[in-house]
C-alpha cells in the first residue's frame, strides 16, 4: 500500500507489509502480542483514495473506552502530518482536509455500536476482534461496510490474538478458512462480486523495532507461568487460549471412542431445555464400577416444543437401557399466573415439565448451583499429567457427542463473575455458535452423579468363594477356637 509522501512510518518487511497491501473484502491480522498490529491499523485508513475524498467514511471500535483513548492519542501524532484533526472528547472524530471523517466507537455494550448501523463505512478497523463473542453481531456491524464512491473499494481490518469470548468463531472464520490465503465466501458468483477474506498470522519476532527498544519484553512472554497463555501470547498459538472456562479440557483424553456398554452399569439423562434463541441439549449417561461417567449420546435441537422433545428422547432411547433419573433445569417448573381468562390460565399454568410427563417424559429437578456446579464438574475432567501413570478423569465423552465436543472448548470466563461462566448472549442462534447448554446439562448430571453410588459389580465365583471363607473366619472365637 503506497502511503502519503509526507509518512515517515514504514512498514517492517514480512507480515506488517503483506497485511497493508491486501485487497480482501476483510483482511484480519495477528497471533501473539506485539507484532504491530495496532500500527498496521493506523496506517491502513491513510490511503490516498481514502484520506483524500470527502465522502469517506472510517469507523474504528476497540475493546473498551480506555482503549479507544489509547489509540485516539497515536493517532494524534500519526496523522498531523496530513492535517488531520481530532474533534470532540466522548467519542472522538477525526477530520481530515479534505472532509472525510473516522468516527470512533468501543465494544463495551450494545449501543456503543448499533449506533453505526446502516451508514455507509468505506472503512472499518476493529481491534481485538476476538473480544466480539458471537459472529452475528460482528456480521450486524459489517454489514454497514459498503462503497457507493467510485474507485475506492470498501475494507474491514481486524486485529486479533488467541483468547476472549469470541475466539472460536474467529478461529473458525479466519484462521481455519484463510490462513495465508484468500478464502472466497461466494466462490459461484462473479469474480467481480467475490466477497474475500484472508488472516496474515504475525509474532514478536516481526516487529524487530519493539525487540530492538524492549528487548526484555520477549523474555517476559517466554517467562509466562500459565503455559497456554505463553503459547498464545508469544507464538500465536490459537488451538490454545487463556481464559477458556474449562482449561482442564484435553479432546485426547475426554473424548473416547464410542463402544458397547456392559448392561450392568447405571443409566441417567439431562436436560436443558430451550427453544429460541437457545438451543435445548440432552445428554444420556452410563457410570461403571469406579463412578467414571460416560456420556453416550446427545440431542441438540433448535425450536422444538416440549413435547417433541419428549417425544425425541423417547424415541432414541432404547428399552432396555433401563434409565434410573433424568435431571432437568429446574426452570422447566416455573409456571407464570399470565393472561385473564379461564383458557388463558390453563395453557399458563402448565410448566414445561408437566408437558414432558403428559408425554411420557418424566424428570426430576437438578441442583442450579452454578459456581458449585463448575467446581463439581471441572473436578470430574480433572486429570494429572505429571504422574507415571496418568491419572484419567472421571468425565468422559463419546466421540459420536459433536455438539458436545465442539462447545465445551470455547466457554470462558464471566467478566464480572470470573467463578462462573461467561452466559453467551441471545445472540447465538446458528447451528455452529458456541453456547452453553450442553454445558448446563452436564452441570446437572454430575452434581447429582457425586451423590450417587456407583453400580456393584457382579463378583466373579472365585470372589464369591472367597468371602464366604472370610466371613467364616470372622465368626471364630479366636480364644476358645469355636
Amino acid at each position: 500500500m503506497k502511503l502519503p509522501s509526507k509518512i515517515a512510518w514504514m512498514p517492517h518487511p514480512g507480515p506488517q507489509t503483506e497485511v497493508l497491501r491486501r485487497q480482501e473484502r476483510e483482511v484480519a491480522f495477528g497471533g501473539s502480542r506485539g507484532p504491530g498490529k495496532t500500527e498496521a491499523g493506523i496506517y491502513w485508513f491513510l490511503k490516498p483514495e481514502f484520506i483524500g475524498n470527502e465522502e469517506c467514511i472510517g469507523l474504528v471500535l476497540r475493546k473498551n473506552a480506555k482503549d479507544l483513548a489509547e489509540w485516539v492519542d497515536r493517532v494524534r501524532i500519526a496523522y498531523r502530518v496530513v492535517g488531520a484533526r481530532v474533534v470532540g472528547a466522548q467519542s472522538p472524530v477525526i477530520k481530515f482536509p479534505s472532509g472525510a471523517k473516522i468516527y470512533t466507537g468501543h465494544l463495551k455494550d450494545k449501543n456503543s455500536y448499533e449506533q453505526f448501523m446502516g451508514w455507509n463505512i468505506t472503512r472499518l478497523l476493529i481491534e481485538e476482534l476476538t473480544q466480539i463473542p458471537n459472529e452475528d453481531i460482528y456480521e450486524r456491524i459489517l454489514s454497514s461496510v459498503r462503497s457507493v464512491i467510485p474507485n475506492v473499494r470498501a475494507q474491514t481490518f481486524l486485529t486479533m490474538n488467541p483468547g476472549g469470548p469470541g475466539h472460536v468463531w474467529c478461529k473458525k472464520r479466519f484462521v481455519e478458512k484463510a490462513y495465508n490465503q484468500t478464502y472466497i465466501v461466494n466462490p459461484d458468483a462473479p469474480e467481480d462480486r467475490h466477497l474475500t477474506r484472508i488472516f496474515i498470522p504475525a509474532t514478536i519476532d516481526d516487529n524487530p523495532s519493539l525487540i530492538e527498544k524492549d528487548p526484555g519484553y520477549v523474555d517476559w512472554l517466554e517467562g509466562l507461568t500459565d503455559p497456554k497463555l505463553r503459547l498464545a501470547w508469544r507464538y500465536g498459538d490459537w488451538n490454545t487460549f487463556s481464559g477458556q472456562f474449562f482449561d482442564q479440557w484435553d479432546q485426547e483424553v475426554h473424548v473416547v471412542q464410542d463402544f458397547t456398554l456392559p448392561p450392568q452399569w447405571n443409566r441417567f439423562r439431562s436436560l436443558d431445555y430451550g427453544y429460541f434463541p437457545g438451543y435445548t441439549s440432552v445428554g444420556w449417561w452410563a457410570v461403571d464400577f469406579n463412578g467414571v461417567c460416560y456420556r453416550y449420546r446427545e440431542l441438540y435441537v433448535q425450536q422444538h416444543t416440549p413435547s417433541q422433545v419428549a417425544q425425541k428422547v423417547i424415541g432414541m432411547t432404547g428399552r432396555d437401557e433401563n434409565i434410573i433419573t433424568t435431571l432437568a433445569d429446574p426452570q422447566c417448573w416455573a409456571r407464570t399466573h399470565e393472561g385473564k381468562g379461564k383458557y388463558n390460565e390453563q395453557q399458563t399454568l402448565r410448566s414445561t415439565a408437566d408437558i414432558f410427563a403428559e408425554n411420557g417424559f418424566f424428570c426430576i429437578q437438578a441442583n442450579n448451583d452454578r459456581v458449585n456446579g463448575w467446581n463439581n464438574m471441572k473436578e470430574y475432567m480433572f486429570f494429572d499429567m505429571n504422574t507415571d501413570k496418568r491419572t484419567h478423569p472421571k468425565l468422559r465423552i463419546f466421540a459420536s457427542c459433536k455438539d458436545t465436543i465442539r462447545t465445551l472448548p470455547g466457554l470462558v470466563h464471566s467478566d464480572t463473575k470470573p467463578e462462573d461462566m461467561l452466559k453467551p448472549g441471545p445472540e447465538n442462534h446458528k447451528p455452529d455458535d458456541v453456547t452453553d447448554h450442553c454445558a448446563d446439562d452436564i452441570r446437572y448430571f454430575l452434581m447429582h452423579a457425586v451423590t450417587s453410588r456407583p453400580p456393584e459389580r457382579e463378583k466373579c465365583p472365585q470372589e464369591i468363594f472367597e468371602d464366604e471363607i472370610t466371613a467364616e473366619a470372622e465368626m471364630v472365637d479366636w480364644e476358645t477356637g469355636t
